[in-house]
Formats: structure tokens, sequence, C-alpha cells
């Protein structure tokens, strides 16, 4: 007997279709440059505040929407012939180990904003809720995308608002956190992924992908700029120690002080603020976010402080 005629479905070749491969690499590259801008406002090279521009906001968004949308993708092409429980198994341990080591580095490295609900968490949860949809009519699977995206305007409650409820993001307001992907609405951009995968599969739009197939170098290139580049700055930091950040702060203080006071007191209250911090040893915490400016006691009792001193003047 000719066993090769009588494989399973799983050991049928499929073609790799590499441009998914660049198309990875490209959003590699766009999440390497915005968190090189993060890294590059964190340690105080660029204007604070950068980063939480318009502009930059959508980048990011951008990116992660990718990086999904992809996942989503990449799900319906593994399990077209029927679920295969131990791929997927192994490939959810491998993320859900990656999300975990994040959060545990993020929390050690900066509590004020750690990453409890970041991308990969994100990634790991939907991709068990999306085993639901696989053999779904794609209509009935754009229909729940839709659900998740709007609702993630529409759903939102006050009984959201405690943590255990923070995977879904339906509380009245967004908690701290550097990476937060919650399932509404990130979850519908899975969605909308396996909606295009189960249409390209209808219309022969990967069998047309499949035929341009430039040599897989050019993935790997752009995979290997993304680690190049990711956390470079961090290597220049440790080199020269970084720059001084008081100005930067200042400014940024100035700038939100502005908000409600004339600018002659909040150049004084900033300058004051500054120097306590110092003078109290808060200055290192406030830096690298492991202290909160918004709950501190301490940091609440200076500026409470400074506003007295400076408003008297």
């Amino acid at each position: 007997m000719n066993q090769s005629r009588q494989a399973g479905p799983e050991l049928q070749h499929k073609p790799r279709i590499i441009w998914l491969d660049i198309i990875r690499g490209i959003a590699l590259i766009a999440m390497a440059i915005y968190h090189f801008t993060w890294d590059l406002e964190f340690f105080g090279y660029i204007k604070a505040g950068t980063i939480f521009q318009p502009e930059w906001k959508y980048f990011a968004r951008s990116i992660a929407s990718t990086f999904i949308v992809l996942v989503g993708i990449g799900l319906v092409l593994a399990h077209s012939g029927g679920f295969r429980h131990r791929p997927f198994l192994i490939r959810l341990a491998k993320v859900t180990v990656a999300a975990a080591a994040i959060s545990v580095i993020s929390w050690y490295l900066m509590p004020g904003g750690f990453i409890f609900f970041g991308i990969l968490h994100s990634i790991a949860l939907g991709s068990v809720f999306a085993l639901l949809f696989l053999r779904l009519h794609w209509v009935f699977i754009a229909v729940a995308a839709a659900f998740f995206i709007i609702g993630s305007y529409y759903l939102r409650s006050e009984m959201f608002n405690a943590p255990i409820w923070y995977w879904l993001g339906l509380g009245e307001f967004l908690p701290s956190s550097f990476d937060y992907e919650p399932i509404f609405p990130w979850f519908g951009a899975m969605l909308i992924g396996m909606v295009m995968a189960r249409l390209a599969q209808q219309h022969g739009g990967f069998t047309w992908l499949s035929g341009f197939n430039p040599t897989n170098i050019y993935a790997r290139v752009l995979a290997f700029l993304g680690r190049l580049l990711y956390g470079s700055v961090f290597v220049v930091v440790l080199m020269t120690g970084g720059p001084d950040r008081t100005a930067s702060f200042i400014s940024t203080c100035e700038t939100n002080c502005a908000q409600s006071r004339d600018k002659a007191f909040c150049q004084k209250f900033c300058v004051c603020a500054t120097d306590e911090l110092k003078a109290q040893n808060l200055w290192d915490g406030i830096q690298n976010r492991s202290i909160d400016i918004a709950t501190d006691k301490r940091v609440q009792a200076i500026t409470r402080m400074c506003t007295v001193r400076n408003s008297n003047e």
C-alpha cells in the first residue's frame, strides 16, 4: 500500500503564504519604532507626553490591531481541515507563559503601571474564545466582531470598575497600565481576521497570495531589524546614565498646571515640587514610575505644601 496516499489532512503540504510573514515583520518593526519612542520619552531624551499625542495613540492601536487580526487569520488557516488540538495547546501555552512573564517583569520594574492584560494576554484568552467561532458562517462571525467593537462604547458600566472585570474593558475608567488590550474591543479585531481569512478561502485569496512567493529573507530581515532596534535605548542608558530629566518633568508639570492656574504660579509650583521630590528621595521613583503621582500620600503632601507656599507669595 502506498502510505503517502493515505496520509491525513494534517500531513498534506500547504503552500506557505510568505506575505503574511512579511506583514508580521512590518508590524514588528512598527512596534519596535513605537517602543523605541516610548523608551526615548521614558529615559528623558524627548519631550514628555510625546507618545500620548493622538497620532502616536492611533499608531499604537493600528499596530496592536494588525497583530490581533493576523492571529484571527492564522487560526482559520491552522484549523481549516479540522481542529488540531495539540499544536493549538502548545502555542497557547507559549503565549500564556510569555504573557505571565511580561506581567511579572513589568510589576517588578514599573509597579505603577504594570501590564496585567496586554496584547499577549488578549491573544491568549481571545484564541480560546475564538474556538467557538471556527465553524460558524463568516456572517455570524462578522456580527460578533461588531458586537465586541461597538459594545466597547455602549456597554460600559460602573459594575465593571472592579479589578476582577478589567479583562473585559467595560469599566467607566481605564486602569493604569502601560499596555492594555481588553476583550472589548480587541477580540473584535481577532474576529475580523477570521472573517477576512474565511472570505479569502472562499474566493481564492490565499491561493492568489501564495503565487507571490518572495524569498523568506525579507521577513527574516524585518524581524532581525525589529529585535535590533528594540531595547537599544536601554543599552545607551546603561552606558551613559541617561540625560537629566528635570527640565522635561518641569515642562510637563507646567503644562498640566496651566489648565487651572496662571503661568507665574505654575512655574514656582513645579520648581518647588521638583526640589521637594528630590529632597525626599522620591525623584527616582517618579521617573521609573514605581511611585504613582496620583495616589502616593507623600507626593500629595508635597503638592499641598507647594500649593500653599506659592499661593501666599
